[in-house]
């Protein structure tokens, strides 16, 4: 035999269980918006972190060498440099899969990471190239067919 279920008005109140789940999702909500608001706080305080500004430069680059199997990678920085190899490494990483090909210019895009302006754009001049976007430090060309 089948129980009916029971009609629920206003004089029998709320089931305890509504109740509870109620109470839980509040918490729950409270103590959400707190811990985004202290996050907030946090990345105000701390900014960006050095192992972040390593390779903040090469951001975006990734777009633009979208579907390109390698690029031109050009420094005359010092890779046995702790810092010098960490810049090599993050652009490697934020570019990938493109993969870039150190200190050869022969492809279509070539990324100048040298210790002076002067010397990339003499080496630009040197290959004929285009400079298509200056960034940080950076210059990035694209050869002229």
């Amino acid at each position: 035999m089948m129980i009916p279920p029971q009609k629920s008005d206003w004089k029998s109140g709320i089931p305890a269980r509504a109740l509870l789940i109620t109470a839980f999702g509040l918490i729950a909500l409270i103590n959400i918006s707190r811990l985004i608001r202290e996050d907030l706080q946090l990345q105000k305080i701390k900014g960006v972190q050095p192992h972040q500004k390593v390779g903040q430069k090469f951001y975006g680059l990734d777009k633009i060498f979208q579907g390109r199997e390698y690029v031109g990678y050009y420094t005359d920085k010092d890779l046995s440099e702790s810092e010098n190899n960490k810049q090599f490494s993050q652009a490697q990483y934020i570019i990938a899969p493109t993969i870039l090909h150190i200190n050869n210019t022969d492809h279509t895009f070539t990324l100048f990471d040298c210790t002076s302006e002067d010397i990339a754009l003499a080496k630009i001049q040197d290959m004929h190239a285009t400079i298509i976007q200056k960034h940080g430090g950076l210059i990035l060309t694209r050869q002229n067919p």
